[in-house]
């Protein structure tokens, strides 16, 4: 007697990794549309909530395809301010940084690219603080909030 054992199709980790430039970037495959995935990272307040990061987002203003977007989040040394323009783009989000106490360059991009098995997802951040911190520890800490950010995501689908 033949037994069939239906086993589901896992993707793989998102990968994340810091580039020549000191660009984060990081993608990930999961299996939903691009559309069910846009419905999620363009939401400020759920995408915070799966990175687990604790951040606050409140929307100061939506015009059209562009939203303004506040965030305060508490790190181990200081209260992270920053305000951001996010925009819809034909193939996913362009996010900029408007003004912050905290950031000097926050810009990032997420596309989403349909597979055959479901969406591939590529985010990138590059940032600038303006703490007296080494490069490589801001880049390192951006690259695990990063990575965790893209894991509550591949969870969520």
């Amino acid at each position: 007697m033949l037994v069939w054992l239906a086993i589901p199709l896992v993707h793989a980790a998102p990968e994340t990794a810091i580039d020549a430039e000191g660009v984060v970037v990081s993608t990930l495959t999961v299996p939903a549309a691009a559309e069910a995935v846009m419905v999620v990272i363009e939401n400020p307040s759920r995408l915070s909530e799966l990175s687990g990061e604790g951040i606050s987002v409140r929307v100061v203003s939506v015009d059209g395809a562009c939203s303004v977007l506040d965030y305060t989040s508490a790190s181990r040394l200081a209260t992270v301010e920053y305000r951001l323009r996010q925009c819809r783009v034909t193939d996913g989000l362009d996010v900029k940084l408007i003004d912050s106490p905290s950031f000097s360059t926050y810009d990032s991009t997420w596309r989403l690219v349909s597979t055959a098995s479901g969406t591939e997802i590529t985010y990138r951040l590059y940032a600038q603080t303006t703490y007296f911190l080494p490069d490589v520890l801001i880049r390192q800490s951006i690259r695990s909030g990063v990575a965790e950010m893209m894991s509550g995501l591949q969870q969520h689908f």
